[in-house]
């Protein structure tokens, strides 16, 4: 089987779908009956290191190049299946297969298509493809509040985790030392902090500190990640009087990351965007409690409630009370995040793309 995968990034790339795309072209690679993988991305901001077995990166940063390149592979490589990992390739992914009369699965995941898409063609195209593949129940229903998907195959896979990588360690003493959290209740928030994308709960978490000051708890809560709308949230801190209170990191290294989560007795992220939530897996998976969200998908990240307390994130008294109830669970891995193991999801991932035909 021959694949050409259209993606917005992957190897080397940052954030939730391209650590999704990367999972899905591993599954893959790992399948016998899989030749070779053409992946073609629009970003690469870091190197993408070496590459699975089987796998061809191609870069064009052009959508005119991107286009041409994806019907040129459609053409020669007359690839057997099309994965479209973004909504917004849907255009290249369409004209792809029209020429290799190859099926074509979309996957979605949050945002990204949780209101009418801003490009007429992506939006046209959307319900002609033959599969959709959502990360969350949650982001399917919205997409069918305004797509009409009639007869379309649909199907839902959220994230895989392996939790061998991760599991309880104590906190670092240079990191205790480094970010001055000795006898403090350290709150956490990681993720891309954007203002296209202020749904992550870091505002929330900033508006209780005092109270949980209040309530005898010294908090520090640990913003950590980079973005365009720091200089706003380091604005209002300090207008807010909570300079002592709030620690801004920067960008975290993904090999830095699990040694960072770890400081933190409760990861915090009461969003309203998140179409899963993979950060809430990790945090889960290294121990840590976790307070997360009733209004997105990272509800489903948390099995509904049964691995974490949650919240509605516009309900500070929630927020508060769910923070004290996290303080008091204990600190290890919880019974059912199994059910997100990387195995399982590999082999639906495999099962999906073997199994779908043209429409």
């Amino acid at each position: 089987m021959r694949i050409l995968v259209l993606a917005t990034d992957a190897f080397g790339g940052r954030g939730g779908i391209a650590r999704y795309t990367r999972d899905v072209v591993t599954a893959l690679v790992e399948d016998h009956e899989v030749g070779h993988i053409d992946l073609m991305v629009r970003n690469e901001p870091e190197s993408p290191g070496p590459l699975p077995a089987k796998v061809r990166l191609f870069v064009e940063k052009s959508t005119v190049r991107f286009v041409v390149r994806a019907a040129a592979i459609a053409v020669w490589g007359r690839p057997n299946r099309i994965i479209c990992s973004h909504a917004n390739l849907l255009p290249a992914a369409a004209l792809a297969r029209f020429l290799s009369r190859a099926p074509l699965i979309l996957w979605v995941y949050g945002v990204d298509v949780w209101q009418p898409l801003k490009q007429h063609w992506s939006r046209i195209l959307l319900p002609r493809v033959d599969r959709l593949v959502s990360i969350s129940r949650v982001t399917l229903e919205k997409l069918r509040a305004w797509c009409h998907l009639a007869d379309l195959p649909t199907s839902i896979l959220p994230n895989g985790i392996c939790l061998a990588e991760y599991g309880t360690a104590a906190k670092r003493s240079d990191l205790v030392k480094h970010y001055g959290t000795a006898g403090r209740t350290v709150l956490m928030t990681l993720g891309r902090i954007s203002a296209a994308e202020r749904y992550k709960g870091f505002d929330e978490v900033i508006e209780v500190l005092e109270e949980l000051t209040a309530r005898g708890i010294r908090p520090l809560y640990i913003v950590a990640g980079s973005g365009d709308d720091v200089l706003r949230l380091k604005d209002k801190v300090k207008n807010l009087g909570l300079n002592d209170r709030v620690h801004f990191t920067g960008f975290i290294e993904e090999h830095a990351k699990l040694d960072l989560l770890r400081l933190a007795d409760v990861y915090v992220m009461p969003s309203y965007g998140e179409g899963f939530g993979y950060v809430l897996l990790e945090a889960l998976a290294c121990g840590i409690p976790v307070v997360a969200s009733r209004a997105d998908g990272g509800f489903e990240a948390v099995r509904e409630g049964t691995l974490a307390e949650c919240v509605d994130p516009n309900a500070r008294d929630e927020i508060i009370a769910a923070i004290v109830r996290a303080l008091s669970r204990p600190r290890d891995v919880p019974d059912g995040l199994d059910i997100f193991e990387i195995g399982p999801f590999k082999t639906k991932t495999r099962q999906l793309v073997r199994d779908t035909s043209r429409r």
